[in-house]
């Protein structure tokens, strides 16, 4: 990585910044940290951008609702580079080439343009579906209200309902006056206002209209209570669904009609209504009058159907238009929306009429920078070639590690926790390989590993499908991680082997080397077993993996558990010396002495004296034939350990796995105890003597100051300030030194023995798994087997087959996924990398989100 510096004419500025952005070859340092973002010179310029990115999203918004998936054939289209994919009405022919050539003031106006035009399709469209819904209301109204006097023909319904007006009515010759107010803009009816309707003897108010199905019995107990009884109410259900425009949602609707006496409660009743949202339509009390109104509703209905139907075919036309041309104005505005963004990163010299702008990009990229500047050049037509200079800095570069599809996703796994330091070792080529094995472990099943290999395999098959369909959050992971979930299933079928199950079955490839013997409740081997009563073990062992024959025995669980124990002991101290091995190398090539004698070397001493021991105790005693005669007993490796550190200098018999064992575990202690002074104390001290000689050489000599390094006559314009210098060294603090080296020395010592510890889990998920997994088999499958009806031992396996995805393969899965990845962040990354948390990511400048 190397530093450059960019001096572009003004004229040119933009077209550069285009170039460079398209090959996606610098990040731009901001020269101007301390200026706010109004006191930069082309703030206006990004909040225009802003504003042209809200109409676009409030275009996409009216395309998605109108035309759900348009979006993406818009996309297409650009991508197929196909003319003609805007028509007339965007003004913009010429396919994906117009909007390229376009300035940025014409799109301005032609989106204010669209936006206002869309607003005003809205209106109208919005006021005919009111329009129709209320047409639509009215005719039910109209319809349903008449058969409740239909039905009040007949002589019984007649004689209820009149009985019914007369208890409510209170008085005879009590005048009142139909409500007929009709909405103006559902229907122009012909208003009774004021005048006198006789109903079956009776002077009565009615209302007739709609209101929310759900709101119908609340709205019914609230009318008896105001009206103390004296209102009489039906409601009819609608049978179809009624679009309300204002909520933008169907809702299932209910005529209702009121009858009661008198002008008081007629405006009671009137509030009433209007307070659950109910709307009152003209009910003439003359069946020829309803018929008429009926038929006229009918054919405003089919009128105004249409012109719905036009209208609706014309927004079609707008809104595809538009959706073909989303993709690319969206692409033109963030581009120059990042242009103007870098712009205000450069400082700009008063005097040369210049920009200078400062910019990090990869070394073997440098000739193809002065390219594109160049090509910049030509474009604008600028009278003097930008000039491109290297520049020697004392600042970190960013970190920049190139992938491919395939190390991308172990990449973003390892950024996820930290950024390294420039040139500091990656982890992502270690993790490769030590993640899905660490994920095998917990999740070793040849059947299960084998189905998530298929799943991975379809996944990497399909891969070029899969990248032009637009997936959801799921697939999408899948698809992301599809060669890491191809490896976790090779990894979990290679241990499934040597765990020997399938399924929780184990398989028995290469013959069982035990057997049952009547002469004992212990199985011998079938090769040694000329003494049943001896119960010795087979003098040839299975050639790989598990023997089958431990799947059946009592203490093959025992067996299981002390295998993984110390197996995953073994990972924990294979993996975590590697972390502080690679440490190393980071010292050796940042040249830092004081690491590789004050830290490594400490940390590598302690860690083997205690954990490198316990690992070579595991290695010896599973070397040693406990079955022999005179082999005693196998010693606790846990009491060994113990031991070492609570009575060191005594050794029990039973505890005794090689001579001279005791004086070497003194031995080891003592240099385990050592380290952690040498750890604390020493580094800071060795820096303060480091610092005392830097400062006496400094007070003899003064650097010249570098007249390549500055730039005369730059000045600052639109509140920018001039570049930095180089950073100035902080003055040693040797009790900052000494805490941050302490804080260092016991999260390492301490770390030691935690993240030990938490390798354990690779035991307990594997565990886990494989009695889950049994538990399935033989709980669920082979009891509904065993019942011997066909119907029970289909239904059981479908439970089998869906616990055995839903729990295994996704929840199990997923578990396993998370504790490797806490183990490779927290416990093999945290003895190198990322130490100081000074990392930063190479970012280009590029004109995509």
């Amino acid at each position: 990585m190397v530093l450059l510096r960019i001096y572009f004419q003004r004229v040119a500025a933009h077209e550069c910044i285009d170039e460079l952005g398209q090959r996606e070859l610098v990040e731009f340092r901001d020269l101007n940290v301390g200026a706010s973002a109004f006191q930069r010179t082309f703030s206006g310029d990004i909040k225009r951008c802003d504003e042209l990115q809200r109409r676009l999203r409030f275009l996409a918004e009216q395309v998605e609702q109108v035309l759900p998936g348009r979006e993406a054939e818009g996309r297409t289209v650009l991508q197929s580079g196909g003319a003609g994919a805007s028509r007339g009405y965007t003004g913009l022919d010429g396919g994906k080439e117009s909007w390229q050539a376009q300035s940025l003031e014409e799109l301005e106006r032609h989106l204010g343009s669209l936006e206002r035009d869309v607003l005003d399709m809205n209106v109208h469209w919005d006021a005919m579906r009111r329009e129709h819904s209320d047409l639509v209301e009215f005719g039910y109204v109209l319809e349903l209200g008449a058969t409740l006097f239909a039905d009040a023909a007949s002589p019984r319904t007649a004689s209820a309902l009149y009985g019914t007006l007369d208890l409510i009515e209170g008085a005879r010759g009590e005048a009142s006056v139909e409500d007929v107010e009709a909405r103006p803009e559902a229907v122009a009816a012909e208003s009774t206002g004021g005048r006198q309707t006789l109903l079956y003897g009776s002077v009565l108010s009615l209302f007739a209209g709609t209101v929310d199905t759900e709101h119908a019995e609340a709205f019914a107990r609230l009318l008896f209570r105001a009206s103390r009884g004296n209102c009489f109410t039906r409601f009819m259900n609608i049978p179809d669904k009624v679009h309300d425009v204002d909520a933008n949602e169907d809702k299932l609707k209910s005529v209702f009609v009121l009858l009661f006496p008198g002008t008081e409660l007629r405006a009671k009743v009137g509030r009433i209504c209007e307070a659950f949202g109910g709307k009152r339509y003209a009910f003439p009390d003359e069946e020829g009058e309803r018929r008429r109104l009926l038929a006229d509703v009918r054919a405003k209905l089919a009128e105004l159907q249409a012109v719905i139907e036009s209208t609706h075919a014309q927004r079609v036309d707008v809104l595809g238009d538009i959706a073909a041309n989303l993709e690319s104005w969206s692409a033109r505005i963030y581009r120059d929306k990042a242009i103007y963004y870098t712009l205000d990163q450069l400082n700009y010299d008063m005097s040369q009429r210049l920009f200078v702008g400062e910019c990090w990009c990869p070394r073997d990229m440098v000739e193809e920078v002065r390219a594109a500047v160049h090509i910049g050049d030509l474009k604008s037509n600028a009278q003097a070639p930008s000039v491109v200079e290297e520049r020697r800095t004392g600042d970190a570069p960013p970190t920049l590690f190139r992938t491919n599809k395939f190390t991308a996703v172990w990449q973003n796994i390892v950024e996820a926790y930290g950024i390294p330091e420039y040139k500091e070792m990656n982890p992502a080529p270690w993790s490769i390989a030590s993640f899905p094995f660490l994920f095998a472990v917990m999740f070793g099943d040849v059947g299960h590993g084998t189905l998530m290999t298929l799943c991975a395999v379809y996944i990497v098959l399909r891969e070029r499908h899969f990248a032009r369909q637009r997936l959801g959050d799921l697939m999408q992971t899948l698809y992301d991680g599809r060669y890491i979930l191809l490896l976790m299933g090779v990894f979990s079928i290679f241990t499934g082997l040597v765990y020997n199950e399938c399924f929780a079955v184990p398989l028995d490839l290469f013959g069982t080397r035990w057997r049952w013997n009547s002469a004992s409740d212990m199985a011998c081997g079938i090769d040694n077993c000329a003494d049943p009563a001896k119960v010795l073990p087979p003098r040839n062992p299975y050639p790989f993996g598990f023997d089958p024959f431990w799947k059946a025995a009592q203490n093959g669980l025992t067996m299981y558990n002390s295998y993984k124990m110390k197996l995953s002991i073994g990972f924990a101290v294979s993996q975590m010396t590697l972390g502080i091995v690679l440490s190393l190398t980071n010292a050796l090539y940042f040249q830092r002495s004081v690491d590789v004698w004050h830290v490594f070397v400490p940390q590598i001493l302690f860690f083997t004296a205690v954990f490198g021991y316990l690992f070579g105790l595991i290695l010896l005693k599973w070397s040693i034939n406990w079955s022999a005669p005179g082999a005693g007993p196998a010693p606790d490796l846990k009491s060994v350990l113990i031991g070492m550190f609570m009575s060191p200098g005594r050794l029990p018999p039973d505890q005794r796995l090689f001579r001279g064992q005791g004086v070497l575990q003194v031995a080891l202690l003592a240099v385990a105890v050592a380290t952690v002074p040498w750890m604390l104390l020493v580094k800071p001290l060795v820096l303060r003597r480091r610092a005392r000689s830097t400062a006496s050489a400094s007070k003899r000599y003064q650097p010249l100051s570098s007249e390549a390094e500055s730039v005369p006559g730059l000045a600052t314009d639109g509140g920018s300030q001039a570049m930095p210098d180089e950073p100035a060294r902080a003055p040693f603090d040797l009790v900052e030194a000494f805490v941050n080296n302490m804080i260092h020395t016991v999260e390492f010592v301490l770390g030691a023995i935690s993240n030990t510890a938490s390798y354990l889990r690779l035991w307990a998920l594997s565990l886990a798994h494989a009695e889950l997994s049994e538990v399935f088999l033989q709980k669920v499958l082979f009891t509904a087997v065993n019942t011997s009806n066909v119907l029970l031992a289909y239904i059981g396996f479908l439970v089998w087959v869906g616990l055995t995805i839903g729990v295994l393969m996704l929840m199990e899965s997923l578990s396993a996924f998370l504790h490797a990845l806490r183990l490779h962040w927290v416990e093999f990354q945290n003895k190198f990398y990322n130490l100081h948390g000074s990392g930063a990511k190479f970012e280009p400048l590029r004109f995509h989100e």
